[in-house]
């Protein structure tokens, strides 16, 4: 890679000042020695503007090809809500990237996000912050040197988000034009029906895997593997999806995801289960900083049952993030969670689709 950075800070902009930029990737942003943010840019100018005073931004905008444009932007991480179109442009522009998850609504996005990354000389990678985790790092170890798998669990009925309204401060106004987000919803939903096709009914349900579940397909991948089929998957109306993911020299994977739960509790986990050690990773709210993911550990050996459960760091995976992709950015460090990886977990989630019954978009209740 010819276009690193030799020692100054990153200079970046931000795309979207949402709920994800404002509690996490900003502050982080605003607190990194390797960073210096010189640009926000929304659709809101009220908001952006209101950010920009926040966290002394000189330059904002409210178009994202004035924002592409700006020379004294080295990098830029897109936080908005269609993230192809704009990740192609920022790779075009010559500007590192980070695109938070999904990298894009469909595999052909996705295709061509990776071939223009792949043709350029600048950083790019999805926002997969659990990839970063202490505490999934530190299970992975162990599931590594536990022996063969029997059962293995990707799990994620999630919790309460509107945690994050009573532990922080969130600025958002109402002066977007009139129409703009409706429009952009509709034009989305448009390209994931022609997607899906006989399986358009399951929009809301595929959506779900790429908001939500994006990072689980991700631990997947990172994990275990891609697996080499779906052979059953089974949902409970849009919001729940239970699936066996099969393995060509491996134990199954068993996963299950589902929105609505009113837990008070984060409820995302992994679990490996060998002849005789249980372990299970226990990932802690994404939107509560530093709080630690937690690693269960059963062993039955020697007779004995033993106990233990390890806290890795407290360390938050968005901080771990952004450290990574300055490091790529300036030393040419090879990126962990890649864009090609981004592309696979899209892949799989249109098989985990497919493997339900067809369902038309006629049939769904928004239709």
């Amino acid at each position: 890679m010819n276009n690193q950075l030799t020692g100054e800070k990153v200079r970046v902009g931000v795309l979207g000042c949402g709920q994800i930029a404002q509690i996490m990737h900003l502050p982080f942003l605003s607190e990194s020695p390797d960073f210096e943010i010189t640009a926000l840019c929304d659709l809101s100018l009220a908001t952006v503007t209101a950010m920009a005073e926040r966290y002394g931004v000189p330059s904002v905008y409210t178009s994202s090809d004035d924002l592409m444009a700006d020379p004294n932007v080295d990098a830029i991480i897109v936080c908005s809500f269609d993230h192809a179109g704009v990740a192609l442009d920022a790779i075009r522009a010559g500007k590192h990237l980070l695109v938070e998850k999904p990298l894009a609504f469909t595999p052909e996005e996705g295709r061509a996000v990776a071939a223009a990354a792949s043709a350029a000389n600048t950083v790019a990678m999805v926002g997969y912050m659990k990839l970063f985790d202490p505490g999934f790092e530190q299970g992975l170890a162990i599931i590594a040197d536990s022996g063969v798998p029997h059962v293995r669990t990707v799990h994620n009925l999630a919790g309460r988000f509107d945690i994050a309204k009573t532990m922080y401060d969130q600025l958002r106004f109402s002066d977007i034009p009139a129409g703009v987000l409706e429009d952009s919803l509709a034009e989305v939903n448009a390209r994931i029906d022609e997607h899906l096709g006989d399986h358009a009914g399951y929009r809301e349900l595929y959506t779900t895997l790429l908001m939500l579940g994006a990072h689980d397909l991700s631990v997947v991948r990172v994990a275990f593997g891609a697996p080499a089929r779906v052979a059953y998957a089974s949902n409970d109306g849009q919001k729940h999806l239970l699936a066996v993911l099969e393995y060509d020299d491996a134990a199954p994977v068993v996963f299950e995801i589902g929105t609505g739960s009113r837990y008070d509790w984060w409820d995302e986990w992994v679990g490996v289960s060998t002849d005789t050690v249980e372990t299970r990773i226990e990932f802690s709210h994404p939107y509560i900083r530093y709080a630690p993911t937690r690693v269960s550990v059963r062993e039955s050996r020697y007779e004995m049952e033993s106990r233990a459960v390890l806290t890795a760091s407290s360390d938050d995976p968005f901080r771990r993030e952004l450290a990574h992709f300055a490091d790529a950015i300036r030393n040419g460090t090879a990126v962990k969670s890649t864009i090609e990886g981004g592309l696979q977990d899209l892949v799989l989630a249109t098989d985990l689709i497919r493997a339900l019954p067809p369902l038309a978009q006629a049939q769904t209740k928004d239709a």
